[in-house]
């Protein structure tokens, strides 16, 4: 009998530390979840026989190719100022682009014809023998042909993170949606729901309002403003480069400023836009549907206000040939960008965390419909950040505005510059901002914070790390992060008036000639 009772005992026991050690195990399991990055577009496009279809500059030198059209375009367009018939000039132009773009956009039906594809074999080669620890954001890259309705991409998302949790072991993922990956992953969650997600961020998300340039485009409202042209090719030049030589450089970029300023600019403006309100109903639908408004994710990336707006100026005359393309931009449109912000607070509200990273300091780029507002060099701060508050670039915002805020409570969500107001934001507590750096950027710390709010169990907000303020400017020169300051003077890099425009080229012109007359003379 004892020995039946010692057993029992000895049974209890040993059940006892297995549920323990399996507790235990659930529970570290919980603090180290994998992590599904969805990231945007640009992967090479391929035809089956492995040449490459996108990016243009695979099978074009396209500084040779804008040299080899340039002169029948200019002919066609001498031709259309002086009889007003612009048809030549049209089809001249729509040829040098759209062959740039051959095979690249889908059918009428939004389909993929002609068999070219992105390369997703990492997909498989990772989920072979996935990670069973340690995760980090890198480690689970999710590929796809960035051309398709994300709806489409959501099942094949859907399928990746069941073989992944199948394989190890876990129940939930972390997702982060990165430019056009927002889209994907908005499209996942309103498809399959977040029973298997964890957490969601949204690094710099092109979902909620759109990209500049394609709201403009896709609109026809394409409009150029000099003064935001001068700082798009101040930021170009000083981020890129154009001579390969820092003195060119910053002279070209001088230059440009005093012809905006002597109001040069300003009067060429007036002669382009001229000429595009002739042309835009012919030439700009055709040239879309050529290359990137041929893609149903690129209609993802489309303000909803301007949607049917879009619709009806590329679409037009060509309603039954793209019946079944529409079909699928407006069930993404209509049930998945419409609905987001719903379904994002219902996560939330069922203990989801959702974090949001968003990007200011740049004007949005020259051809958008409001380009002087605050935006990563492409996408508009405030949609980035669904819903902040922002100045204009060149302003701050108005002091009625920060003394409401300050009777309201709220002050504590406005940048130290003045710039931003999250207390707007869908998501106030667990949005965001870096500074000065644009769109296509992706420093080292930005992945730690990202890793460390999906890993961190529990509720983590703006004010929880001192490295993550809600508000961080980006050094370029050190690609170092650190939290804004009051006194942040990024105004100082624009030229402000005529005078100091002057000045500014003077200054660069007389360099110029410095350089020129200081080089040594060569040996004959």
């Amino acid at each position: 009998m004892c020995i039946k009772k010692l057993i029992s005992i000895l049974l209890a026991v040993v059940m006892l530390l297995s549920s323990v050690s399996a507790l235990a195990f659930a529970s570290d399991t919980e603090k180290d979840i994998p992590i599904v990055c969805v990231h945007g577009y640009g992967a090479n496009i391929y035809y089956p026989d492995g040449s490459v279809v996108y990016p243009p500059e695979s099978n074009y030198d396209i500084g040779e190719h804008v040299k080899k059209v340039t002169p029948g375009i200019l002919k066609e367009l001498g031709k259309s100022l002086l009889t007003d018939n612009w048809d030549g000039y049209c089809d001249s132009l729509y040829d040098a682009i759209a062959q740039l773009y051959e095979g690249f956009p889908l059918d009428g039906n939004g389909e993929i014809s002609n068999g070219s594809f992105v390369n997703t074999s990492h997909n498989e080669a990772v989920l072979r023998n996935p990670k069973q620890s340690d995760y980090h954001v890198c480690d689970f890259m999710f590929m796809y042909d960035w051309r398709k309705s994300p709806l489409e991409v959501a099942d094949e998302l859907n399928a990746y993170i069941n073989t992944l949790l199948d394989k190890t072991g876990h129940s939930k993922v972390g997702l982060v949606g990165r430019c056009l990956g927002s889209s994907v992953v908005s499209a996942y969650i309103a498809e399959y729901g977040t029973a298997k997600v964890d957490s969601l961020v949204y690094y710099v998300p092109t979902v909620n309002g759109g990209v500049e340039t394609v709201n403009a485009l896709f609109t026809g409202d394409v409009q150029l403003e000099p003064t935001s042209l001068d700082r798009f090719v101040n930021y170009y030049v000083n981020r890129k480069g154009i001579s390969g030589d820092e003195i060119m450089d910053d002279f070209i970029v001088a230059l440009f400023s005093l012809l905006t300023y002597c109001k040069v600019l300003p009067a060429a403006e007036d002669a382009v836009e001229t000429i595009y309100a002739k042309v835009k109903e012919n030439v700009v639908p055709r040239l879309l549907l050529a290359c990137y408004g041929g893609l149903p994710s690129f209609w993802s990336m489309l303000n909803s206000e301007y949607y049917e707006d879009a619709k009806a100026f590329v679409f037009k005359g060509r309603e039954d040939e793209y019946a079944g393309f529409i079909k699928k931009i407006d069930n993404f449109n209509y049930s998945v960008k419409e609905k987001l912000p719903e379904l994002l607070k219902n996560f939330e509200n069922e203990g989801g965390r959702v974090a949001v990273i968003a990007k200011y300091g740049f004007n949005a780029p020259p051809i958008s419909q409001t380009p002087n507002i605050q935006s990563d060099a492409m996408v508009a701060t405030k949609n980035l950040s669904f819903g902040a508050t922002c100045s204009n670039i060149n302003k701050k915002l108005p002091e009625s505005y920060i003394e409401r805020a300050v009777l309201a409570g709220t002050d504590q969500y406005i940048s130290a510059d003045k710039k931003i107001d999250a207390s707007t934001c869908l998501f106030p507590d667990t949005t965001w901002f870096i500074k000065n750096i644009p769109h296509a950027d992706f420093p080292a710390d930005t992945n730690n914070l990202i890793q460390t709010f999906i890993q961190s169990r529990g509720r983590i907000t703006v004010r929880d790390y001192e490295n993550w303020p809600q508000y961080m400017k980006y050094d370029m020169k050190t690609g170092e992060i650190s939290a804004v300051t009051e006194d942040t003077n990024e105004d100082s890099r624009w030229t402000n008036n005529i005078i100091q425009a002057f000045i500014k080229f003077l200054t660069s012109l007389f360099r110029v000639f410095i350089k020129l007359l200081s080089q040594p003379a060569k040996a004959e």
